[in-house]
């Protein structure tokens, strides 16, 4: 039914009405939450390219256009594509709100995610300081005892524990746990 209403509404309306725009990223959503890649990327990736040119590169619509198809990417294990669009979000993101705004903290977690996919000692290191970047930003926003905060600490303890830094893990991960407490 949803790919029925996007013909219909590229036929009526055009590929840059907004109505269309945003049928057209919906249904490349119900895909990419289906995990039905192969159907989502095409969808997705007109929706991006049309969005840029329509809405703009820094709009709000155009970024989650680009993080879904950055998510498409790194499902398919293409983690080099993925990481192109997940460094520009993060510069977009970067220049809008700034680096302690709590919008950057999910970004820098997704570029550190398909880094530490790549399983690569570069990519790893830069992970660490970005989900490191994270943490500090969690502390000086919101404390050290605040669920963000804790969540960081995890995020951080799962790379530890991916590079078999376990004493290292352990101790971060305590120190999430006491801060929920």
């Amino acid at each position: 039914l949803g790919a029925l209403f996007v013909v219909a509404a590229l036929r009526v309306l055009g590929s840059e009405d907004e109505l269309t725009l945003t049928s057209i990223n919906s249904l490349g959503s119900i895909y990419l939450a289906r995990g039905a890649w192969k159907e989502a990327e095409p969808l997705l990736t007109e929706a991006l390219a049309t969005s840029r040119r329509v809405r703009g590169p820094e709009n709000l619509m155009t970024i989650r256009s680009m993080d879904q198809l950055a998510q498409v990417f790194g499902q398919q294990g293409r983690y080099k594509e993925a990481e192109v669009i997940r460094r520009e979000v993060l510069a977009v993101r970067l220049r809008q709100v700034g680096p302690d705004h709590p919008g950057m903290v999910g970004a820098r977690a997704s570029l550190a995610q398909n880094l530490i996919n790549q399983d690569e000692p570069a990519t790893l290191q830069e992970a660490e300081r970005l989900l490191g970047e994270n943490l500090d930003v969690a502390r000086r926003v919101n404390g050290e005892r605040h669920r963000v905060t804790s969540m960081a600490r995890l995020s951080l303890g799962y790379l530890y524990v991916a590079q078999h830094r376990y004493a290292e893990a352990e101790v971060v991960f305590r120190d999430a746990v006491s801060g929920l407490r």
